[in-house]
Formats: structure tokens, C-alpha cells, sequence
């Protein structure tokens, strides 16, 4: 029995000292990465793992909510043995013609892929290789003709920029195209955001080391625009840039403001400002940004989208609630100075929350967070509120429930896209316990805030 124990003892430290222990992992569906089909369905990527094999599959769902490529999906990337690639979150944009396009991490680096409307992958077998080597943070947009354009940190905190066409070149160098930073590497976070020009090249948005925020546009030939290392958007002490195009080839980019204490060390508290660059590079707003909220201690977690009309809807949190803003093209605040409080306090966490557009120059918001009185395990809830162009929540008064499934309560996500008609398609992994979400669902809400693939949604097959 002792020479048992010890032989036991003896594998169970050779896997963990090999990084090994995926064989340890029970079945789980993961990491669900979805976008809508322009119909009104949805394209869903998600990372199934049984022993010690990690499957992703993608899975295109109809309208109403029936499931249309096969039980389990395409499989997109399929790995035997322990890999460590997982955790990574599949990313998917719609091509703008009932297709896909995917991106994700693998051992080798970044591969991206296109399916069409039926589920044919449509370039190389297993994937185009974007980029090799590690890779800390990666995020993907349409080219708005087709292709996509793909950004990733490596592990010094430089950052690549790389297009891929229709037909899967890849357009710029063969390494992507490097926007400058020190080789030092950034923090953890590998903070930076991204948004189409709607023309074939990106506005990118970053935080150097310094905590200072700087921007940058690429042409559609991967050309350098605007000032040699980023223009400078604000200095120093921001946090959490992120960025959406204005529509006529700049963007409007938002981010936290660190407050320094009366000492000058540390901080007192936190503030959100906003600021519009053109197509040429010039600052359109004040100097230091229009300030979107002011004087709150815990501000945080902005986020921005466009509102179809020049302007842009700021999201951010504070504790135990969310709240909205309106800014039009020139700088002016259209809503309420404090912003709509999207949510009312009800848990004693802060809610992890994300925004995407209704397609009708409002927005709808999708937020996670804990029942009062609950533990992060039992008491995990997912809402979503609709906001329409004035302010006015569309949705019940609290949001509306985006499943009423009891039977998990931590959950992680969610990632959310806008179904084409004021809806909005919600994919999220959930669990009995915060280190053990092994499920995943996808759940379509319609305009009026109705439920529509079941009251729990509908549950990704591993």
C-alpha cells in the first residue's frame, strides 16, 4: 500500500510540475464568445474540455431559437493533451453576409477562421496563423468589407495591429503591424481598446505604463496616420481607455481618471472623461476631455458605444449600480448631470457589466451581480435594461431577467451583441461555484425586453 501511495504522489508531481493538470478537469462547457447572424440568430463560439482535450465548436442558432449547425456545432480547433491555451475567450464578428469570422489563441499564436452561413469554413484548413508566440490580451473588429482586423499585446506590452481580407490574406506585415510602445512590459491588464474606421483601417487606443492615454489610426494598407507613438489623449493617471468610431473616420474615446489624495499619494477617488479626435488627428473637445462624471469616489469600468448619430452612450459602474450618459458630436451632455442610473442597488457587489448597441441610437445593457444577503456562489443574477435615444428605460424598472435557470449561481461574462432588431443575444458560463462554472448558455432577448429561447436559456452541448 506504501508503494502505492508513493507512486501516486510520485505522477500526481511530474504532471503538476509539467503544467499538466488538465487531466484533472471534469467536463465543462466554456468561454462562450458570441455575435449576432444580421437575421436576428446568433454565432456562437465556445471551449468544451473533457480529461484532458480542449475542443472548441462553433454553433450558429436560427431566430427562434433552434439549433442549426448539428447537436454540438463545427468543431473550429481541436487539441489531445494538456494545452495552455484555454481560458481564452473565442472571439467572433459578424462578416456582414450570414457568415463569421473567429479568432483565437493556441499554443502556436493567434489563428483566426471564416465560416460562412451554412458553417464551410472558408480559408485554410485549421486556421490562418495571425500572429506567433504568446500572446497577453487579443481583440477583433470588422474591416466593414468582409475581413477583419485583429490586435493583440505580446508579453513586452508591444502592441500589433493585423487585417485579414475576405478571402484570408493577411494585409499587412507579416509579424502585423507594430504600434510603438516601451519594451517594458504594461500592466497585467495589457490595457487597450480598438475601433473600425469603417473603411479598412482601425483607431486604437492604449494606457502606457505612465498611466497616460495615447490613440493612433491605420489606414486600410496598415499606414501609420496620425503622430509617430500614439497622440497623446490625456496624462497621466488614467486608466481603462476605450474607443468607438464617430462615424466620419475619427473616433470618441473615454477613460477613467485616477484623483490624487491631498498628499499627492495614493488616491481619493476616481472620475470619467471623454474626448473626440477627428479623422486627422485633431482634438475636437477640451483639452483634458469633457468630463462624463465628476466627484464620485468609485467610478469605474467605462465603457462606450456609438449612438448612430456622432456622438456616444459612456457606461461605467459604481458600487452596486451602473449608470449611462449621452455625449452628441460637440461635446454636450444630453442626459441627466449624474447620468441614468441604470440599476438600482441591490447587492453588495459591484456588477461586471457590458453594453452593445439596440440599433436604434439607444443602447441595452447586460450586468451580473449578487443577490443582498447571498454568497457569490448562490446568488449570482444576469439582468439587461434598454435605454432608448432620451435616457428612458424601455425594460422593467430594475431590467429584465436573462434567465430564470435557480440552478447555478456564480456566472462570468457575459459577452453580448445586438440581434439586429432592439434586441440583444447574450452568451455567459455559470456554475455552482466560482472555480467551478462549467456551463454555458446563450439567451435571446427581443425589443420589448420578452424572453425568447426558453425562461433559462438555451445550454451549449459539450
Amino acid at each position: 500500500m506504501l508503494r502505492r501511495i508513493v507512486v501516486l504522489a510520485l505522477i500526481v508531481g511530474m504532471l503538476f510540475s509539467t503544467s499538466c493538470i488538465c487531466l484533472f478537469y471534469a467536463s465543462s462547457v466554456e468561454c462562450p464568445g458570441v455575435t449576432g447572424d444580421n437575421s436576428g440568430g446568433a454565432i456562437v463560439a465556445y471551449e468544451v474540455y473533457k480529461g484532458n482535450s480542449r475542443n472548441v465548436y462553433v454553433q450558429r442558432i436560427g431566430p427562434g431559437g433552434k439549433i442549426l449547425w448539428g447537436e454540438k456545432g463545427v468543431p473550429l480547433y481541436i487539441a489531445q493533451g494538456c494545452t495552455e491555451g484555454g481560458g481564452k475567450t473565442a472571439l467572433a464578428v459578424a462578416d456582414g453576409y450570414g457568415g463569421v469570422i473567429l479568432v483565437w489563441w493556441e499554443e502556436q499564436g493567434l489563428f483566426a477562421q471564416k465560416m460562412d452561413s451554412e458553417g464551410y469554413a472558408l480559408w485554410q484548413e485549421g486556421g490562418i496563423l495571425a500572429s506567433t508566440g504568446y500572446v497577453g490580451n487579443y481583440k477583433m473588429v470588422s474591416d466593414s468589407l468582409g475581413g477583419a482586423i485583429i490586435s493583440w499585446s505580446d508579453d513586452w506590452g508591444k502592441l500589433y495591429l493585423q487585417r485579414v481580407d475576405s478571402e484570408g490574406s493577411l494585409l499587412w506585415m507579416k509579424a502585423g503591424a507594430p504600434i510603438h510602445l516601451r519594451t517594458h512590459p504594461m500592466p497585467a491588464s495589457h490595457a487597450f481598446d480598438i475601433a473600425s474606421d469603417d473603411s479598412g483601417g482601425t483607431i486604437t487606443v492604449w494606457k502606457s505604463k505612465e498611466g497616460n492615454i495615447f490613440a493612433q489610426k491605420i489606414d486600410s494598407e496598415g499606414n501609420i496616420l496620425w503622430r509617430q507613438g500614439g497622440l497623446l489623449v490625456s496624462a497621466p493617471h488614467q486608466e481603462s481607455p476605450q474607443v468607438v468610431s464617430d462615424g466620419s473616420g475619427g473616433a470618441i474615446i473615454v477613460w477613467m481618471h485616477h484623483v490624487l489624495s491631498e498628499n499627492g499619494h495614493g488616491y481619493s477617488g476616481s472620475d470619467i472623461y471623454a474626448q473626440r479626435i477627428d479623422a486627422e488627428g485633431n482634438i475636437l473637445w477640451e483639452p483634458d476631455g469633457v468630463p462624463i462624471c465628476i466627484g464620485s469616489k468609485e467610478a469605474a469600468v467605462p465603457h462606450i458605444i456609438s449612438d448612430g448619430l456622432g456622438g456616444a452612450i459612456v457606461t461605467w459602474r459604481a458600487p452596486c449600480s451602473i449608470y449611462a450618459q449621452r455625449i452628441d458630436s460637440k461635446g454636450n451632455i444630453l442626459w441627466p448631470e449624474d447620468g441614468i442610473q441604470v440599476w438600482e442597488a441591490e447587492g453588495p457587489q459591484s456588477p461586471h457589466y457590458c453594453i452593445t448597441s439596440d440599433g436604434f441610437n439607444g443602447a441595452i445593457i447586460v450586468w451580473w451581480y449578487v443577490e443582498e444577503g447571498k454568497s457569490v456562489d448562490q446568488g449570482g443574477v444576469l439582468r439587461a435594461q434598454r435605454l432608448d435615444p432620451s435616457g428612458r428605460k424601455l425594460w422593467e424598472t430594475n431590467g429584465t431577467l436573462v434567465s430564470t435557470d435557480p440552478s447555478w449561481g456564480y456566472s462570468y461574462g457575459p459577452i453580448i451583441s445586438g440581434d439586429g432588431h432592439g434586441g440583444v443575444i447574450v452568451s455567459w458560463t455559470a456554475g455552482k461555484r466560482m472555480h467551478a462554472s462549467n456551463l454555458s448558455y446563450v439567451q435571446r432577448i427581443d425589443a420589448q425586453g420578452n424572453r425568447l429561447w426558453g425562461e433559462k436559456g438555451i445550454l451549449l452541448n459539450g
